[in-house]
């Protein structure tokens, strides 16, 4: 997060730079052709002399910038004062495209901008004594060379950075001194679901989540909610088979020890065949209840597979009853 906003910061500042120094190179060259039109409607009726001009004046107190004009002809007219020497020979590499360029004079940072243009020189071609002397327009190419400081616009790129650098990071900081204290209360909900949780388990298996007042929680409560439903279930089920399981072993137990000790007690009339057989029913059905358990422990162990086989309903009903025939027949049931 903090490298995406550092990138964003410094890619918006790129931009507002580039925006600030076009706008200021707009304003430069707009002031340019200004002085542009100046010199070519002045110098319509006269030949412009190597001298200081006070057309300077007109910019004055909106601007500390210097111009410089030369013509090929030896003509030059520039600001009071004039421009800092400007290093070397921009009017051989001005075109009439506007170049703009920074430049360094005695640690000063200038903006410039030139370019070169065609002025019209109005001429007396006859006797300058009368008033009916004709005149000519003659054509010469010109340089211009406007040069301002960069030190309000250096100043305003800096404040400008310091703003868009700054803030972020100032708002990144507050966020890191924050975060802990927001997530201890964001993670506070999940604290009370995890103090209910404790309080889940064998020995309370009707204990259910309450809601903690946090939306985005009541889903996962109400789900592990669902959860424990079914496990309390399962739970159930499981102790109702414990229970029956018990209550059928411990039947066939005590069967088997009632059974001796009736015979101790009192000798009947049985052999001790029929004894026998009767003790053999007793650990059969024993046999059947421990090897189910073995089989059901495999299961869930992964040792052995279910498998879907069909059953005669009829037949095993009546082995059973088969198996139970002469109790049925002593006890006189059907």
């Amino acid at each position: 997060m903090v490298l995406v906003v550092g990138a964003a910061a410094v890619i918006m500042d790129q931009m507002v730079d580039t925006e600030m120094v076009q706008r200021f190179d707009d304003t430069l060259l707009t002031q340019a052709r200004t002085l542009v039109a100046l010199v070519s409607v002045d110098t319509a009726s006269a030949t412009m002399k190597n001298t200081r001009s006070p057309r300077d004046s007109v910019f004055r107190g909106e601007t500390s910038g210097t111009f410089d004009i030369q013509c090929k002809n030896g003509d030059r007219i520039s600001s009071d004062p004039g421009a800092p020497r400007y290093p070397g020979e921009w009017k051989a590499e001005a075109t009439q495209e506007p170049i703009f360029d920074d430049v360094t004079v005695d640690e000063v940072t200038w903006r410039t901008v030139r370019y070169q243009f065609d002025a019209l020189t109005q001429q007396n071609t006859g006797d300058t004594g009368k008033l009916s002397a004709a005149t000519s327009v003659a054509s010469r190419a010109c340089t211009i060379v406007l040069m301002q400081p960069r030190t309000k616009l250096d100043e305003m790129l800096d404040t400008i950075d310091a703003i868009l650098l700054l803030t972020p990071m100032a708002a990144l900081i507050v966020v890191l001194l924050l975060s802990p204290r927001l997530v201890r209360r964001g993670l506070k909900p999940l604290a009370l679901l995890a103090a209910q949780m404790r309080h889940v388990g064998p020995q309370a298996v009707e204990q259910r989540l309450t809601g903690t007042g946090t939306r985005e929680l009541e889903p996962l409560i109400a789900r592990f909610n669902e959860v424990l439903e079914r496990m309390s279930d399962g739970m159930q089920r499981e102790r109702q088979f414990a229970s029956a399981l018990a209550h059928e072993t411990r039947t066939r137990l005590a069967e088997l020890r009632a059974l001796v000790d009736v015979e101790q007690l009192y000798p009947g009339e049985r052999s001790t065949r029929e004894l026998l057989d009767e003790v053999g029913n007793i650990g059969g059905e024993l046999e059947s209840i421990v090897s189910a358990l073995l089989l059901l422990t495999r299961l869930d162990a992964g040792i052995e597979s279910l498998q879907m086989r069909p059953v005669d309903l009829d037949e095993h009903v009546a082995r059973q009853l088969q198996r139970i025939a002469a109790t049925l027949h002593a006890r006189n049931l059907q």
